[in-house]
């Protein structure tokens, strides 16, 4: 286990309070959110991608599975910051946002480590876990880990992250944007 991972985080500081906002994704989107995610899988090292898309009121629908630069290690990953700042210019044009941070560990464990915490992307997205390093699995809502932030990162009930995140066929089956410079491997 690295140490990012071994480190515990602060208590609970009070309940978490489902705020009504609800995430439509196509299952589509899980599929390519799998295959973007597959090369680290194979590498077996952690890796990140984000769902952009539309929110309006109490609606987000994801539109595109997004993956950008990033250094990919065992234990840990790190999006690299130029690349960020070339999607904020592109995907502002749309108006599309980020809704969801979707980052692989290791092993089963699908809470968010003191790391995670404080590196992830957006306070106003989502931050999705998925064990051994993405491993497609059957009941993808089963087995991640989904984190809201409410002045903390809670890792949500499996009665409420079917609630905050919901699949959609009408929902967008939406796209894969590369915004990589470089490939892994």
């Amino acid at each position: 286990m690295n140490l990012e991972h071994s480190q515990k985080r602060s208590p609970v500081p009070y309940k978490y309070v489902f705020q009504g906002s609800v995430l439509h994704i196509h299952l589509q989107i899980v599929a390519k959110t799998y295959a973007v995610l597959a090369p680290y899988r194979e590498a077996g090292v952690e890796s990140v991608c984000f769902w952009y898309g539309e929110r309006q009121e109490q609606r987000e629908e994801v539109k595109a599975v997004l993956i950008v630069d990033q250094e990919n290690n065992p234990g840990n990953f790190r999006v690299i910051p130029e690349s960020m700042m070339h999607v904020a210019k592109l995907f502002g044009s749309f108006g599309w946002t980020n809704l969801a941070q979707i980052h692989t560990h290791p092993g089963r464990d699908v809470e968010h480590s003191r790391y995670d915490d404080v590196y992830v992307n957006s306070r106003r997205a989502v931050s999705l876990v998925l064990p051994s390093y993405g491993a497609p699995e059957r009941q993808f809502m089963t087995s991640i880990g989904v984190h809201e932030y409410q002045d903390y990162w809670y890792l949500l009930s499996p009665d409420d992250k079917v609630r905050r995140i919901v699949t959609d066929d009408n929902a967008s089956e939406g796209a894969v944007i590369d915004v990589r410079t470089y490939r892994l491997g």
